[in-house]
C-alpha cells in the first residue's frame, strides 16, 4: 500500500510540474500583456550592436516614450564613432526623422513603430512576444527567455529574436535579433530603465528638438570630400558603369549594375542649408543598420552624414533593395 501511494504521489507531483510548467508562459505573458497596457512612460538606455557588415557597429540608444492617444516617442541613435547621429521622432504631426548634420527633417506617413519590430522598443519587444503563440519560454535565474518570431517586412533574413525578460521588473534586459542559423546579428543591451517618467511639452515637440539639437551640436559637413560605398551583396549583378559628375553641392557617383537583377546606385553631397527645413517623404520608413530609409516603387533612398544615397531597380523586391543598401562598404574617397 505504501508503494503503491508513494507511486501515486510521485505521479501526482509529476502531473502538477508539468502543470506549472505549462502555465508559466501564459502567465508571464499575461503579465507582460498588463504591464504594458497600465504603462503610461519610460526612459530607456541602451546600446546596439549591428553584426550586420564587415565591421560590427555599436550606437548608444535612448528611448523617451509618453503614453497618448497618438503615442509619443523620441529614439536618439548615436553611433560611437561620430559626431552626429539621428532622431526618430513621433507626436500628433506625425513620424520625423531628424538629420542635425545636414538641417533636414524628413516626415514620413507611416505606421511606425507598429509596423516592423523595433528590438529597442519596450513596446515592439513586448509585442512580439504576444502575437508569436509558439514562441518558447525558459525561466532561468534572474530572467524569463523568449524566443519569438520577429515582424521585419523587408528583412526575412532575421527570422527571429531572444528575448530576456528581468524577473523582478518585468522590463526587457537584452533582445538578440537572429539570422537563419541562429546568428546574433542585431544585439540590444539595456543599461537604464526609468518607468512613469514626467517630460514636459517640448520633449516631443519637433521645433524645440531641433532647437536643442543645433545648440549642443557644431558639426560642418565638407562637401568636397565623399567616401564612395560599394554594395556586398549584388545579387549577382556586375558593375559595368561608374560616372562621376560634378554639382553645385560637390560630386555625385552614379554606379550601374548589371545582372539578373539590375540597378543603379547613385551617391552624392547633400545640399546643406542655412536654416533647417522639412521635407515630406512618400514611401514606407525602414530602419537600416546605420541610418533610416525611405522605401517605395523599386527604389530606396537615404542620408547619412551629409551624403545622399539612391538605389533603384525594376526587378528587386523591397527586400533584396534592402539588402543591397544594409550591405554598402567604403572602399575610396572621391
Amino acid at each position: 500500500m505504501k508503494r503503491i501511494l508513494a507511486t501515486f504521489l510521485a505521479m501526482f507531483a509529476i502531473i502538477l510540474l508539468a502543470a506549472c510548467s505549462n502555465t508559466s508562459k501564459e502567465s508571464i505573458v499575461k503579465k507582460l500583456s498588463s504591464e504594458l497596457e497600465d504603462m503610461t512612460s519610460y526612459k530607456m538606455e541602451a546600446k546596439m550592436t549591428m553584426h550586420t557588415g564587415k565591421e560590427a557597429r555599436t550606437y548608444d540608444v535612448e528611448v523617451l516614450y509618453k503614453k497618448e492617444d497618438n503615442d509619443h516617442f523620441k529614439v536618439t541613435l548615436m553611433n560611437e564613432e561620430e559626431k552626429t547621429g539621428q532622431i526618430i521622432l513621433k507626436n500628433n504631426e506625425g513620424v520625423f526623422v531628424l538629420t542635425p548634420d545636414i538641417k533636414k527633417t524628413f516626415k514620413f506617413q507611416s505606421e511606425w513603430p507598429e509596423n516592423s519590430s523595433q528590438p529597442y522598443l519596450y513596446q515592439s519587444v513586448i509585442r512580439d512576444i504576444m502575437e508569436d503563440k509558439e514562441a518558447t519560454f525558459t525561466e532561468m535565474d534572474d530572467y524569463y527567455l523568449f524566443e519569438a518570431k520577429t515582424n521585419y517586412e523587408h528583412q526575412s533574413n532575421l527570422p527571429s529574436e531572444e528575448i530576456y525578460i528581468n524577473k523582478k521588473t518585468l522590463l526587457p534586459q537584452a533582445v538578440h535579433v537572429l539570422d537563419e542559423e541562429k546568428n546574433t546579428l542585431i544585439e540590444v543591451i539595456f543599461s537604464n530603465a526609468e518607468t512613469d517618467v514626467a517630460f514636459d511639452e517640448e520633449t516631443f515637440h519637433k521645433d524645440k528638438v531641433l532647437e536643442s539639437l543645433h545648440a549642443s551640436v557644431d558639426v560642418e559637413v565638407d562637401s568636397n570630400v565623399l567616401e564612395v560605398q560599394y554594395p556586398l551583396e549584388t545579387f549577382g549583378a556586375t558593375l559595368v558603369e561608374e560616372k562621376e559628375i560634378q554639382t553645385e553641392n560637390g560630386k555625385r557617383i552614379i554606379m550601374t549594375f548589371e545582372g539578373e537583377d539590375s540597378f543603379t546606385l547613385i551617391q552624392e553631397n547633400e545640399a546643406v542649408k542655412d536654416e533647417t527645413y522639412t521635407e515630406e517623404v512618400y514611401g514606407e520608413m525602414v530602419e537600416m543598420k546605420d541610418s533610416v530609409a525611405a522605401i517605395s516603387n523599386g527604389t530606396i533612398e537615404w542620408t547619412k552624414n551629409g551624403i545622399k544615397y539612391y538605389v533603384a531597380s525594376e526587378t528587386m523586391s523591397t527586400e533584396q533593395l534592402t539588402e543591397v543598401a544594409n550591405s554598402l562598404e567604403g572602399k575610396g574617397i572621391k
